[in-house]
């Protein structure tokens, strides 16, 4: 019987992208739940193998208004007190950082959009992240929010603009502030939606500049993505 993935979302449009092809090449059989649209409450937390948190354009800290968030933080942290394999990519970040009961809130730098090397540190090498070293590849950031590190986490990758990219919880729980699931086609879906983060007086990046990059950059992170999704199912299942 094959092995489940509960690929988590926030916006229908911003999906798995180019890890939906890495899964299914381990043999695992992916499921979308769209959070904002189905009850979380109805999901056992222990029933998928692999739980993937998506990204998402609001924050972690927006419960009030989207009272969905406080389900999936529950949901959530069980699954992180059982150490079951889950991996978070920058909302999802930021929400396994809430369940373990870190602050999360807008960025004091700005928006953080576009192409850029990762800084990776020592601990970093024993872990899948190691594969986003800067002789690599580069990495596509796209977020406004950051996080302070939970208590018991591991920093694993920094940014110049903010230090908290990537941190290990347990041995199963890995999360990213970054995107390194992006396909042309995922890159394309978050340079529509952030028209206000490329266009006007004070755009946070140059819209040309993230196409040039993302045609220079794409094909090497899909080649280190797969290496990292894969070393990672390979360490948790």
């Amino acid at each position: 019987m094959k092995k489940t993935v509960l690929a988590i979302r926030h916006l229908t449009s911003i999906d798995l992208g180019s890890l939906e092809e890495v899964l299914k090449q381990n043999n695992l059989t992916v499921r979308y739940f769209d959070t904002f649209k189905e009850d979380i409450r109805c999901v056992d937390p222990m029933e998928h193998d692999v739980v993937i948190v998506l990204g998402g354009i609001f924050g972690a800290y927006n419960q009030e208004e989207y009272p969905f968030l406080k389900d999936e933080i529950s949901f959530l942290k069980q699954r992180i007190d059982a150490d079951k394999p889950t991996l978070g990519i920058c909302l999802g970040a930021q929400m396994i950082a809430a369940a373990l009961g870190a602050e999360v809130y807008p960025g004091e730098q700005g928006f953080e959009l576009g192409w850029a090397p990762l800084t990776l540190n020592a601990e970093a090498q024993n872990t899948p992240i190691r594969h986003f070293t800067p002789a690599l590849t580069q990495m596509f950031f796209s977020h406004g929010d950051t996080f302070d590190l939970p208590e018991g986490a591991t920093l694993l990758a920094s940014s110049d603009m903010y230090k908290n990219q990537a941190y290990q919880y347990g041995q199963n729980i890995l999360a990213t502030q970054f995107h390194p699931e992006v396909d042309n086609n995922l890159v394309q879906e978050f340079l529509t939606m952030l028209v206000g983060q490329v266009t006007g007086h004070h755009p946070s990046a140059n819209i040309h500049d993230i196409r040039t990059d993302t045609n220079r950059y794409i094909k090497a992170l899909k080649t280190q993505t797969s290496k990292y999704v894969t070393e990672w199912l390979q360490k948790v299942l």
